[in-house]
């Protein structure tokens, strides 16, 4: 009988040994890095209210580390010690953060990154429900990345539901620094971060980045070509959806600044009281890009401004189903200023915008193609010098089918200079006005024949070879003539 309960003890003791333990700071451990030493992967650590000066690593573990009564009362404190909260040895997903104030990181060695979180080594964890604020990463260098959290290459943490708000990087990254990583940033507060150089709430480069859901405001990015306010996404691929952006600043790009070789995708998102000298609710370098279901409204470009919601330099950009008003530029597109591109702008609505020259859109430098705008409206914008809905230079909008308030300028009637005119010229003088009509061939002979008349000669006027050299401007009129002349008689 012995022997049988000896027996029924050591398989209760061993069935407890493996089980997941509960471990309580203060209760059992004095500080929170002593929990996770003794701690084993699905152990849970719950940490009651209070300040705890020290800086963490979990070493791995898969734990939960939760404060028992939220953020507001359960504060890690750097001290100013370096990084706060560490995760750098492959961490899973179920190494978890939740709750907690994350306070007074600061890191100054080269290279200093991640004041508050930092995380490499493929660490993967969740982080969620906490504050992350009042850290630093600066040298004397001019350099220090991701003041409140650093995400390091082929790291795929999950920032879900957290406020990380009041933290400051002397380079890049004032909230958020990932670099080549994946993470899912999703429902947080980004708020009144800092940067010098790009991204004073947001800086990013890798492929299949998840930004949804988060309200990134009051941002800034101080020096003087500073990129990306709110956000700067600076290479590889990534999904904006459902975000609002607000009161953002930079040099370039108020809201968001997207840099070459970038694929994105931004849709359902709110921009509003951004602010920058191109591109004051986004600016696009080049790439490609799904603009589609937006909302701008009182973003700014000032100074020497242009795109006081958007600014698309150069990339292949789809702009559907967006309303912009209520837009500044100081100089041209109050609305959407797009220069060295082919945007297709379809569906929009672009109210109330304005700007010097084109007070809803801008368009400029696309000599030998037609930029499609479809199903647009262009109503009560303003601009003080001339194209209060439209104004392209050197290029050629086609509006079909559009309401725009005093006409459609792709539809009826194209305006146009000589291709030598000089800039003060252009400035100046009236541009020529021709009809301008989009039909067939046969449209054009049956209209004339239903009318009686008798076609004797049809011609495609175009440039010679030598004109063309002196002229390059003129030399599509080769392939796609810019006119039909038909001679007719009647009877």
């Amino acid at each position: 009988m012995r022997i049988q309960a000896w027996l029924l003890c050591l398989v209760l003791v061993s069935s407890v040994a493996g089980a997941q333990a509960v471990l309580r700071v203060p209760g059992h451990f004095k500080t929170i890095q002593a929990a996770i030493d003794q701690a084993r992967d699905r152990d849970t650590i719950l940490v009651s209210p209070g300040t705890y000066r020290e800086n963490i690593d979990f070493k791995g573990k898969a734990v939960l580390l939760k404060s028992t009564s939220g953020a507001a009362v359960t504060t890690i404190d750097g001290n100013r010690k370096g990084t706060v909260v560490t995760f750098q040895t492959g961490e899973p997903k179920e190494a978890i953060l939740d709750g907690f104030t994350v306070l007074n990181g600061l890191v100054t060695q080269y290279p200093p990154m991640g004041a508050g979180i930092y995380l490499s080594g493929r660490a993967a964890p969740t982080i969620r429900n906490n504050r992350i604020e009042k850290n630093t990463a600066s040298d004397n260098l001019q350099y220090g990345v991701g003041g409140g959290i650093y995400c390091d290459r082929l790291t795929a943490p999950a920032i879900v539901g957290n406020v990380i708000r009041n933290n400051f990087a002397k380079f890049t990254g004032g909230g958020i620094h990932c670099g080549l990583a994946t993470p899912i940033i999703q429902g947080n507060v980004i708020e009144n971060n800092q940067a010098e150089v790009g991204g004073g709430g947001v800086f990013a480069l890798g492929a299949g980045f998840v930004i949804e859901r988060n309200t990134i405001r009051g941002n800034v990015c101080t020096a003087q070509q500073g990129f990306g306010g709110g956000l700067y996404f600076q290479q590889g691929s990534v999904r904006i959806e459902g975000n609002v952006f607000e009161g953002n600043k930079g040099k370039i790009g108020g809201g968001i600044m997207l840099n070459e070789e970038v694929t994105s995708w931004i849709e359902g998102n709110t921009l509003h009281g951004n602010e920058a000298e191109s591109g004051g609710g986004i600016y696009i370098q080049k790439g490609q890009h799904d603009i589609l279901g937006n909302v701008f409204h009182h973003n700014r470009a000032p100074g020497n401004g242009h795109g006081g919601g958007l600014a698309n330099i150069g990339g292949a950009t789809r702009i559907k189903n967006n309303i912009l008003y209520a837009n500044h530029a100081s100089t041209r597109g109050g609305g959407i200023y797009s220069r060295k591109s082919i945007p297709v702008v379809v569906n929009n609505t672009l109210h109330g915008n304005d700007s010097l020259l084109g007070g809803g859109l801008f368009i400029a430098d696309l000599p030998y193609a037609h930029t499609p705008l479809i199903n647009n409206i262009l109503w009560n914008n303003i601009a003080t010098r001339s194209g209060p809905q439209i104004e392209w230079i050197n290029s050629r909008p086609l509006a079909t089918p559009c309401n725009i308030q005093g006409g459609s300028p792709g539809s009826d009637v194209d305006e146009w200079y000589f291709s030598a005119a000089p800039p003060d010229v252009r400035r100046t003088a009236r541009p020529f006005r021709i009809p301008r009509f989009f039909r067939t061939l046969s449209d054009y002979f049956n209209t004339l024949t239903d009318a009686g008349l008798r076609v004797e000669k049809l011609a495609e006027p175009h440039a010679s070879k030598e004109a063309c050299e002196k002229c390059p401007n003129v030399a599509d009129t080769r392939i796609i003539p810019y006119f039909l002349i038909f001679r007719c008689r009647k009877g």
